[in-house]
């Protein structure tokens, strides 16, 4: 479902000024952008090809993506200056409404071009997305072929892994896995390399049995016909995408400053029949939810005297987490610079502003669509590597002799991209981040279900949340690493990527299981079986 997008890619320019600076932006960066799209395309083969080839698959996508990006170059760049007339145009259509509402307590939303009243206590967001995300996860429905029972195989090797019969079902073959790994997974077994081994043997088996044509070959020609088929990691396609994102990028700590990313957004919405409006309204929910818990920190804090010790030390426990210093930061950015461009706003509703005010919001401003530039100037770098290594990596495998020396060219695609397409994964974040709070910190500190002295006082708090995060970051990072706080070191993405995928994988195998066993409880008898539990 190409044609569906999380979140409209752009809308209608709040004034002149506004309209005139988005449509020189939007003309100018077109022209680049069509040859760029030779590169950016490939990123969108790489979620094609997740879905059949995991990992490997993902990164040989973005060769075969490469190739579409040649046919839009020229469209993008007779698109984009039609586009940029059209900003300009709107802009002067909505300059005067632009002098009027303010005035009228209202704010400017950039997600959806209008101006809003905000009240948090009027906001309607449900605790969960169920209703539009009701699709089950791979794992939870299993392979989509159902696999015919032959116990008649050559090898039993991955099934005597698992402890399974080999007429055994999906069901039973996920039960197994998940509990011979949630034994031996490093984080329970430590350095004891038998688990260790144990873990790596057990989460092979599990990548053929779970897959109907694996399964098929190994019992008809055992290991040996795998050899140019088999990854050595868990099939990324068999993940929920929000318990990978999550596990790559924080664990799931950071769920109530950021819920959930764009990229796993995008990739339900490439797995379930949901519209562009549906899309919408998923990001106004999270952006609901997101501002009623940071508005409810924030008058805690307010109200109650709380130390700004107990910031701190959330800020440490955050940063401990994957890539958990460059999030905190991201976070902590975002919440500096609304709150500062909030103070020195004409129309934030507080009060005319200081010129010393006035001058940090513009550079507030200034630095955060920087921000946004840098993370794109990033991930186009990472998709032209990417696509540079993807080539050679083609070419190495269409001169490789034997499916040894193809694995062989893999396992080294493998380990010179995901570096690459780790870092587009986190540029998207950050430009996802800093978007997504801009507007949630707006719903916050020009929510009218408060007086205006406590917005500006919410305000002042964030801008000193925001502070002890990116603080937190600055102190713990080494004077002499060459990153600056907000650029992660990917020198070891690989295994990074590879222990979220399978972290991610663990649950939801436990997921699963738990609604499984949940199920047979609820339609167990009060003298029957009353089902397995899962620990």
């Amino acid at each position: 479902m190409m044609n569906k997008k999380p979140f409209p890619s752009s809308s209608a320019p709040k004034d002149f000024s506004s309209g005139l600076s988005s449509g020189l932006s939007q003309t100018v960066s077109g022209v680049a952008m069509g040859g760029a799209v030779v590169v950016g395309l490939p990123v969108a083969g790489s979620a094609i090809g997740a879905k059949n080839g995991g990992v490997l698959g993902a990164v040989f996508g973005l060769a075969g993506g490469a190739v579409l990006g040649g046919i839009g170059a020229a469209g993008i760049v007779v698109g984009s200056a039609v586009g940029g007339v059209a900003q300009v145009v709107q802009g002067v259509i909505n300059a005067p409404a632009a002098a009027i509402q303010p005035r009228r307590g209202k704010r400017w939303c950039i997600r959806t071009g209008r101006w809003v009243l905000e009240n948090l206590e009027l906001e309607e967001a449900p605790d969960n997305d169920d209703d539009l995300i009701h699709e089950k996860s791979k794992l939870e429905k299993g392979p989509s072929k159902p696999h015919k029972t032959d116990t008649n195989v050559v090898d039993t090797s991955y099934y005597d892994t698992l402890n399974v019969e080999p007429d055994a079902d999906y069901s039973t073959i996920r039960k197994n896995y998940y509990k011979i790994a949630r034994d031996t997974h490093p984080d329970r077994a430590g350095d004891d390399p038998e688990k260790a081994k144990t873990f790596k043997e057990a989460a092979e088996a599990f990548q053929v049995l779970g897959d109907t044509e694996l399964r098929a070959k190994f019992d008809k020609e055992g290991q040996t016909g795998l050899s140019a088929d088999r990854t050595e990691v868990a099939n990324v396609s068999n993940v929920d995408p929000t318990l990978l994102f999550s596990y790559l990028f924080g664990s799931d700590q950071f769920n109530a400053y950021v819920g959930r990313l764009a990229l796993a957004t995008a990739a339900i919405i490439d797995e379930n029949d949901i519209t562009t409006a549906d899309a919408n309204e998923l990001q106004r929910r999270r952006c609901a939810r997101l501002a009623k818990t940071l508005a409810t920190k924030l008058d805690v804090y307010l109200d109650s005297g709380e130390n700004k010790c107990d910031w701190q030390i959330e800020a440490l426990r955050l940063a401990e987490t994957s890539y958990g210093k460059q999030m905190l930061f991201a976070i902590g950015n975002a919440y500096a610079l609304t709150a500062t461009q909030f103070l020195g706003a004409f129309d934030s509703g507080i009060g005319t502003p200081s010129i010393q005010a006035w001058a940090k919001s513009w550079r507030a401003g200034h630095r955060e669509r920087k921000v946004e530039r840098k993370a794109k100037i990033s991930a186009l770098t990472s998709a032209f590597k990417s696509a540079k290594v993807s080539a050679k990596a083609s070419a190495d495998r269409a001169a490789a002799q034997d499916d040894h020396a193809r694995k062989d060219v893999d396992a080294k695609l493998q380990h010179d991209a995901i570096p690459h397409v780790v870092n587009i994964f986190w540029s998207t974040t950050v430009c996802d981040i800093t978007a997504t709070l801009h507007e949630v910190c707006e719903k916050v500190l020009f929510d009218h279900a408060v007086t205006v002295n406590r917005r500006k006082a919410r305000a002042n708090a964030l801008l000193s949340l925001g502070a002890e995060f990116t603080n937190v970051v600055i102190q713990s990072s080494s004077s002499k690493s060459h990153n600056l706080p907000e650029h992660p070191d990917f020198s070891e993405a690989e295994a990074v990527f590879q222990e979220a995928t399978l972290q991610a994988q663990l649950e939801t195998i436990r997921r699963a299981e738990e609604k499984t066993a949940g199920a047979h409880r609820m339609s167990a008898t009060p003298e029957g079986s009353k089902g397995e539990e899962i620990d």
